[in-house]
């Protein structure tokens, strides 16, 4: 199956590399979803790599300014503007969800039922938004491959310094 880490990193907000490291580029067949999308930063950077990308964001403009960016680099990006639970996730379509300083704002059972088998999660965020440990839960019933807490500037807070927690976790 190959490496459960990949690289490049993602990249933040500030264009530096975050999260992922080590291993192949392109594990499993490559579709992913990524919630709230926001301005497609790690859309875009995941098409460019040969992913296939669905997002959401309820920002109606910035839904617009990620497929746009993506146009403007002969990327195709699959998009939609609306809520988490207007989202169409499906069973068994992603082979990696991607929670970029977001969280399910349903519950996680449907958006792990979207997740194909030996499919990713990947997770970062401040540790004030979820919980020094609220990955650990919200994803217990995932293999925890990877799992850490470090303080570092924030893609957001201002680019504060604070706890960021960061996970990859495996379904079975």
């Amino acid at each position: 199956m190959g490496p459960l880490l990949f690289r490049p990193k993602l990249k933040s907000q500030s264009g530096s590399e975050c999260l992922l490291g080590g291993g192949d580029a392109r594990p499993y067949t490559r579709r992913s979803a990524r919630l709230r999308d926001g301005e497609g930063r790690n859309s875009i950077y995941l098409a460019q790599l040969g992913w296939e990308v669905w997002g959401f964001d309820p920002a109606a403009a910035a839904v617009r300014l990620a497929n746009q960016r993506a146009a403007a680099l002969g990327l195709t990006l699959h998009t939609a503007s609306v809520a988490d639970d207007q989202f169409t996730f499906g069973k068994d379509r992603f082979d990696l969800i991607l929670f970029s300083w977001a969280m399910p704002l349903i519950p996680v059972e449907r958006v792990l039922a979207a997740l194909k088998p030996g499919g990713m999660v990947v997770m970062e965020a401040a540790a004030d938004y979820v919980g020094r440990n609220g990955m650990l839960k919200m994803f217990d019933v995932l293999e925890i491959r990877r799992y850490e807490i470090v303080h570092e500037k924030a893609d957001f807070y201002e680019r504060q310094e604070v706890d960021i927690v960061r996970l990859v976790a495996v379904k079975r």
